[in-house]
């Protein structure tokens, strides 16, 4: 399998979906405890719309290298998404549309929100369309729920727990639960440190809504 090398030198497996003479290239980004190649049936009806695919699997899913569910900084999946963007432009087919589901909907949000900060990280990269699918922006906790997250955060940040995800919420399709439940690279573990980037980079991308330029 395919891969490309992240800013601190993890090799994250690439899904590639080519098609010849496309009329754009879409980068999905997958969400919380699975991988890129569960999105090989929307990649089949992008490629019939004309569309060139590629998906990859993001750090601690999938077949990507580290502890399943954890980040080692605050900003390692938005550091990622530039490494993958920067890894279709060099193969001369550059991402003309960042589609993100879920989690993947927040690191694809807070990646183009970053363009709108008054000085924009050095993984910042303009993103020509965007579209969010069920995006992870805001994180419904209890007030007990803000407490462990921040003593987590602050005393075991790497620390994965199960992510509470109920697999039934995943389709409406049953075969697509039993095939999500069956497969052996899907997880349910989540970090402190992912956690707080979920709940923060929802805050940040929010915030900057008023402001949103991207198509």
């Amino acid at each position: 399998m395919q891969s490309f090398v992240t800013s601190d030198g993890l090799a994250l497996p690439w899904h590639r979906w080519p098609l010849p003479g496309a009329r754009g290239h879409v980068l999905v980004v997958h969400g919380l405890g699975e991988h890129g190649g569960r999105y090989q049936a929307l990649a089949s009806e992008l490629n019939a719309a004309g569309y060139a695919v590629s998906s990859y699997d993001q750090r601690g899913h999938g077949r990507a290298p580290g502890a399943r569910g954890v980040i080692p900084a605050a900003d390692s999946l938005c550091r990622d998404l530039a490494a993958a963007i920067d890894a279709l432009a060099a193969t001369g087919s550059p991402m003309t549309v960042l589609l993100g589901h879920s989690m993947g909907g927040l690191v694809a949000a807070r990646f183009v929100a970053e363009s709108l900060q008054p000085r924009p990280a050095a993984w910042s990269r303009p993103v020509p369309r965007l579209v969010l699918s069920s995006p992870a922006l805001a994180a419904e906790l209890s007030g007990w729920q803000r407490l462990q997250l921040a003593l987590g955060h602050a005393l075991l940040p790497s620390l994965a727990q199960p992510n509470g995800l109920d697999p039934a919420w995943v389709s409406r399709d049953p075969a697509v639960v039993a095939a999500y439940t069956a497969d052996p690279l899907v997880h349910d573990r989540i970090s402190g440190r992912l956690a707080r980037f979920i709940v923060d980079g929802g805050e940040v991308v929010r915030a900057s809504a008023a402001r949103w330029t991207t198509p």
